[in-house]
């Protein structure tokens, strides 16, 4: 059935969110650049799934996901299990849930009936799902981008790929900006990674925490 093959998602890796001790101080101290690639054109809005329960699920989902503790992000994962068992096809959730499994993995946090290896290979397998099904949703790309940081741990260039390609989509993404300055960071492309950080912090300068999501 539909959820047993979320149960069964396969292989490996997940991004690693760092955050850099005294970044922001170096924003701080920064003139921001001129944005880079601004919107053209108006943001896509997400789609909705077409199961109404889905989307109940799927908004309460995002709030458990959001808290980021351990009970949080379990009940999470559930939710958009039961999400993807009643619309398989729903992008968005797969991407969510890549996020959620990517997020208990590098936290070490223990999910139930869920193993940390499994951990990882439901966020690789279910954000190859999100692209497929949502090529054109900046979320499952943000997430592929996420993931493939640790597919090739020494390699970002598949990671700023997909982020990019985010952001191609959605420019105004202040967690997609964040996670692109960490993937330049660790490529050694320290101004590229404070000008996307500077571009983070004015798009979201009061919730930092949304940056490192």
């Amino acid at each position: 059935g539909k959820s047993r093959t979320v149960q069964l998602v396969a292989a490996i890796a997940v991004t690693a969110v760092v955050l850099v001790g005294g970044a922001f101080l170096m924003l701080s101290q920064r003139e921001p650049p001129v944005a880079s690639q601004p919107a053209t054109r108006p943001v896509p809005a997400e789609p909705l799934s077409t199961d109404s329960t889905a989307r109940e699920l799927y908004k309460i989902a995002k709030i458990e996901q959001m808290r980021r503790t351990a009970p949080s992000l379990a009940r999470a994962i559930g939710m958009y299990t039961q999400v993807l068992a009643r619309d398989s096809v729903y992008a968005p959730a797969w991407a969510r849930l890549a996020s959620s499994a990517q997020i208990a993995y590098i936290r070490a946090f223990e999910i139930p009936g869920i193993s940390r290896d499994s951990l990882l290979r439901l966020a690789v397998a279910a954000s190859g799902r999100a692209i497929e099904l949502g090529p054109d949703n900046a979320g499952s790309w943000l997430a592929k981008g996420r993931v493939s940081s640790l597919v090739y741990p020494l390699d970002k260039a598949p990671a700023i790929f997909a982020i990019r390609k985010s952001l191609s989509i959605d420019s105004t993404d202040a967690n997609a900006w964040f996670e692109l300055g960490l993937m330049e960071q660790e490529s050694l492309h320290d101004s590229a990674a404070i000008d996307a950080w500077l571009h983070a912090a004015r798009l979201n300068p009061v919730d930092m925490q949304t940056l490192s999501f």
